[in-house]
């Protein structure tokens, strides 16, 4: 079978597309609800959305070991298998799920009295919220065996843009609330949409082994997506307990960028997974195995991602002054972030690698390194009085940290040589490297480094000139991408 078939390629290019416009979607939502509300009520919102954020493990790993084995199973073509996971699968998703959201809702009833009524309502519908994702998920998880990417595609298009239209009808009526009613209703609608397109076929059923073996394999997963999403929490929380909810107001703004550029490497790793899987299980677990469906994917994504970060630092300060000119404190902040994103997108294939292995030990170290460089670094630039800015300095660095940690191990189990480990290291490093010279080089000239506001009509000159003398300082980049990388993708 060839790397990456026609099938492949175009379930990676349709997901990316469609990824792309329901991001679009979210972006424009994000901008239009911080115009609508004020700072410090877009930091209510950003506050109760964490719930959201730190949810989506409640199923405790039963999501995470369905998928894995159900791809095994496939394989197999073992359908008594097949069927039973599913069925114990789903039963234990929904057992937890409703438990966890049932606590969180009765909880608020008994702190009402010590939180806001934004805080105590933006909880309750976002723990509903996450209950609904879950069920999403399920429905995902189900479709991507199949490799029914078309699907997936489309509710999460229904899902953006429906949350677009709701929220700009739902704020200009009844502001916060509306807001967060948005994303209630959406969610829904991605639902309904979903249960038309998949036959679950399912049975309420608990087999004890089943249930182990569920939970032995997706529990250990489900916890490193737990402290991922702490990771990811961590500056939020850090911004909360120190600073103001208008200061997370003004940080929490520029994450739509991040997830933005991010989007085509969750892309193909959520394809590439599968594969990975199966040609593991194949192959009587040998994980040189799915060597090429780590390599390719990640060096096309350190130049592409390399290459829109530069594009994005360019662009922010005059989004932020002609789009969100109350947000423009944040323009450091987004700048600091933009880079960080490169490293967290390496992550992501690179991550997938190790819990195909699961080395499961690997990663809850890399984590714990992470966090505790996290916290410190916060802790103390927070202190130092650098605000918002030394948050996205440390969020930043221990990106860097997570990353490299993760990367080395990873090419170690392809590599036996520290230093063919450490070339193919700096391999994907460079292009950022390349890209933040460029940048530094271009805003020590006068002409491109240009930092008051000079009208509309002058500013789209002066963006268009950098972008396209970016592009061509670029170049490079590409026609030094691996020629034999092309070829494989191509065939």
């Amino acid at each position: 079978m060839k790397l990456f078939n026609k099938k492949i390629v175009n379930d990676s290019a349709f997901l990316t597309a469609a990824g792309y416009l329901n991001q679009f979607f979210h972006f424009i939502r994000g901008f239009l609800i911080a115009r609508l509300l004020d700072p410090t009520l877009f930091g209510y919102l950003s506050g109760a959305r964490l719930i959201s954020q730190l949810t989506p493990q409640m199923h405790f790993g039963a999501l995470h070991g369905m998928s894995r084995d159900l791809s095994i199973y496939k394989g197999a073509n073992d359908k008594e298998n097949f069927q039973m996971t599913k069925n114990n699968g789903i039963s234990l998703i929904v057992i937890f799920s409703t438990s966890i959201v049932l606590g969180i809702i009765i909880y608020t009833f008994f702190v009402q009295a010590k939180y806001s009524p934004y805080t105590i309502w933006g909880i309750r519908v976002f723990a509903i919220v996450a209950f609904i994702q879950q069920s999403i998920s399920i429905c995902h998880a189900l479709l991507r065996v199949d490799y029914r990417f078309i699907e997936i595609s489309t509710s999460e298009i229904i899902l953006g843009f429906s949350s677009l239209i709701l929220a700009v009808l739902l704020v200009i009526w009844i502001g916060f609330y509306g807001a967060i009613l948005s994303f209630f209703i959406a969610h829904l609608l991605s639902l309904g949409y979903l249960t038309k397109k998949i036959r679950f076929n399912f049975i309420f059923k608990l087999n004890k082994p089943i249930v182990k073996r569920l939970l032995s394999v997706g529990a250990p997963i489900s916890f490193f997506y737990f402290n991922a999403e702490i990771l990811g929490g961590l500056d939020k929380l850090m911004i909360i307990s120190f600073l103001s909810m208008k200061q997370l107001g003004y940080y929490a703004i520029a994450f739509p960028f991040f997830t933005l550029i991010t989007r085509i490497p969750r892309s193909i790793s959520y394809i590439v997974y599968p594969k990975m899987l199966e040609a593991y299980g194949s192959s009587n677990k040998e994980i040189r195995s799915i060597k090429r469906y780590f390599e390719i994917p990640i060096q096309l994504n350190a130049v592409f991602i390399a290459f829109a970060i530069g594009m994005l630092f360019l662009s922010i300060k005059y989004i932020f002054f002609y789009l969100l000119p109350r947000y423009t404190e944040a323009i450091t902040v987004a700048k600091i972030l933009s880079f960080a994103i490169f490293f967290s997108s390496l992550r992501m294939l690179s991550n997938r690698v190790l819990i195909t292995q699961k080395s499961f030990k690997v990663l809850f170290i890399v984590q714990g390194i992470a966090i505790v460089a996290n916290i410190l670094l916060n802790f103390t630039l927070i202190k130092m009085g650098y605000g918002i800015k030394g948050v996205a300095i440390a969020t930043g660095i221990s990106y860097i940290i997570s990353c490299f940690l993760s990367l080395h191990y990873t090419l170690s189990q392809f590599y036996k040589s520290l230093f063919k480990i450490l070339i193919n290291q700096l391999k994907l490093y460079w292009p950022i490297l390349y890209v933040g010279l460029i940048l530094l080089g271009m805003s020590s000239i006068k002409f491109f480094h240009a930092d008051v506001i000079r009208g509309l009509s002058t500013d789209i000159i002066q963006l268009t000139i950098n972008l396209f003398v970016f592009s061509l300082f670029t170049i490079p980049l590409f026609i030094l991408i691996n020629r034999k990388l092309i070829k494989k993708i191509m065939a």
